[in-house]
């Protein structure tokens, strides 16, 4: 809100509203559901640590009209919170899981790449779980629906 406020304080004001109205929807509707790996919507801290890294971001650029990206990022952030799309969790791991270590590799890469531009990297990380966790979660509920049918035949 303080870093759109010079700029134009009604689009702050409304990407402020929009986020707590989002995250208020996404905790009373989807909380409810039982435990699972995949979860419905995305989960409220990834949303803000999105929000975060790109108001962190695009200070550390000194990018003074990032009113329209930091706007968009709020929106699809609050529109993802409160679909049912799927998103992957990281709570528990299968034993056969055969992309266990490569997770752990990529973890470890990002970690380690953090220091070197600590705004970008976390940035370009949560924003890579934004879109691509859906994308993943819909191929691995395809596989397991084509599989599942493929027995049946």
């Amino acid at each position: 809100y303080h870093t759109l406020r010079t700029y134009s304080p009604a689009l702050a004001m409304a990407n402020a509203f929009i986020h707590v109205l989002a995250t208020a929807v996404r905790l009373a509707k989807f909380n409810l559901l039982k435990p699972s790996t995949i979860w419905q919507g995305m989960p409220c801290p990834s949303a803000a640590a999105t929000i975060i890294s790109c108001i962190w971001l695009c200070n550390n650029f000194s990018a003074l009209n990032f009113t329209l990206l930091l706007s968009a990022i709020v929106w699809i952030s609050a529109i993802l919170q409160s679909t049912t799309l799927p998103f992957y969790g990281f709570k528990s791991t299968l034993p056969n899981d055969k992309f266990r270590y490569l997770r752990l590799i990529v973890c470890f890469t990002i970690i380690c790449a953090i220091p070197f531009n600590p705004p970008l990297i976390i940035f370009c990380t949560f924003l890579t779980y934004m879109i691509f966790s859906p994308i993943y979660a819909w191929i691995q509920t395809y596989t397991t629906y084509k599989e599942s049918h493929a027995i049946l035949e």
